[in-house]
């Protein structure tokens, strides 16, 4: 378990994805298969049986076709996972909705009636559960990751575009060099006058709704041709991404060698520690601005940002926690070719790597990245193979551990299988090291190739 779990104390977990970003996913209609973006989303669930290390009891949505299996392979011996029959967007309601699910949780907190919960954000809709096990249940529950219910508008606020840039620009005292240019408008028709000013002075911008998730709808705006606003207005028009609230248009960093790094901090409630890091990434993306996965090495502190970033994360970590805050967040960074970082945004939960994480503190110790590098990878193509066992024959050869004299285990870990019904999976590529993790992953590319 992880320094502030418990072990003397059951742990549940809540994978409530798709609650915490209902009002977002909730502006996209199907697609051409019918499938929601509810759906399409789900599959993050399959990353929860790998937080916490063992043993716990798991909630998510849909069940986990190669739950066993993975357990079995790593040593979660003790972690098991249920589903909701009839799942809706809203997890901590359909736990309280069926009797089942709601008596397997009550009876997991043991004789002594103490359960630790910990959810993938913390929702209204999840401390209306907490409320129940309390006080129709009798349940002393613990929530190590959670704000108190007077804070919550903390993580709702700090988690938005508008409020991390207000935020940031009041607590880092050089915030003009970390924070790009940006500018809050309040409709598409502001947005296209903001960008026709960046645009006029020969800057790329990029126009990001407040509210998001993995990136979906931040888009560039590159100059057009007359340069006027209601051309970038017609760009923007039509798109479900704004859904009627504020967006954000902020200077393009970009450049030939530009990196994006992500810095995760863990935040223990007032009086119970000091904000933490638990780990510093670079983010792996699949289109333009959509997050795909992490890539976790020893050799990342040794970058030039890696200092700057990792002070002014803790410095913001610091100031929310004064005012409440408790939990996981982690804060995007680009770099530019001249290294200098550039702090863009904050989510206020556990994170597209939280999972790579407590996985590396639990199969190799917490100090795993001086022994493998980490790499994973959410969601890649497996052409017509939409069967569990299939995949895994598919990649025979590759899969972890594989045989080797001396040094840790490596290979690669599928651990995602919920969107095969999309012909989709997900996997974590443990390497020797940062290059190693690299040419698993271009093989694992070259075998995908194949099943097309």
């Amino acid at each position: 378990m992880l320094p502030h779990i418990d072990p003397g104390i059951p742990v549940a977990v809540v994978g409530n994805f798709v609650e915490a970003h209902y009002d977002f996913l909730s502006r996209f209609s199907a697609d051409d298969s019918g499938a929601s973006l509810f759906d399409q989303e789900a599959y993050h669930g399959d990353r929860t049986l790998l937080w916490l290390g063992d043993p716990k009891l798991v909630f998510v949505s849909h069940e986990i076709p190669h739950a066993a299996y993975l357990c079995g392979l790593l040593g979660y011996e003790g972690t098991r996972h249920v589903a909701p029959t009839s799942p809706t967007p809203f997890l901590s309601c359909d736990i309280l909705r069926e009797e089942r699910l709601l008596n397997t949780l009550v009876h997991y907190a043991g004789p002594q009636k103490r359960l630790q919960i910990v959810p993938y954000a913390t929702t209204p809709d999840f401390l209306s559960l907490v409320q129940v096990l309390r006080c129709e249940f009798g349940l002393d529950i613990i929530l190590p990751e959670c704000p108190s219910p007077e804070s919550l508008w903390l993580r709702d606020y700090v988690d938005s575009k508008s409020g991390f840039h207000h935020l940031a620009g009041r607590w880092l005292c050089d915030s003009d060099a970390l924070l790009p240019e940006s500018y809050i408008c309040r409709d598409v028709a502001e947005a296209a006058k903001v960008a026709g000013w960046f645009h006029a002075r020969g800057r790329i911008c990029i126009g990001k709704p407040d509210t998001g998730e993995s990136g979906l709808g931040c888009r560039v705006l590159p100059p057009t041709a007359s340069g006027d606003a209601q051309a970038i207005a017609d760009m923007l028009q039509g798109s479900p991404y704004w859904g009627g609230e504020p967006i954000l248009v902020e200077e393009f960093i970009g450049g030939d060698r530009s990196i994006s790094p992500s810095v995760e901090v863990f935040v223990p409630h007032s009086g119970a520690g000091e904000p933490t890091v638990t780990y510093v990434s670079e983010q792996l993306f699949q289109r333009f601005g959509e997050f795909s996965g992490v890539l976790v090495s020893r050799d990342q502190s040794d970058q030039p940002w890696y200092a700057p970033c990792v002070e002014n994360c803790l410095r913001l970590a610091r100031a929310l926690q004064a005012r409440g805050y408790a939990g996981h967040f982690d804060v995007d960074v680009v770099v530019d070719d001249e290294g200098r970082p550039y702090l863009l945004e904050l989510n206020a939960r556990r994170t597209g790597g939280t999972h790579v994480h407590d996985f590396g503190c639990f199969c190799f110790g917490q100090d795993y990245r001086e022994k493998v590098a980490l790499l994973s990878w959410e969601s890649l193509d497996c052409g017509s193979v939409s069967d569990w066992c299939e995949l895994l024959v598919r990649l025979g050869g590759l899969l972890f551990p594989l045989d080797q004299l001396g040094g840790s285990p490596r290979g690669v870990i599928v651990t995602i299988t919920s969107s095969l019904v999309r012909n989709q999976f997900g996997v974590v590529i443990v390497g020797e090291d940062r290059q190693d993790a690299l040419q698993l992953q271009e093989s694992l590319r070259v075998r995908l190739s194949t099943m097309q």
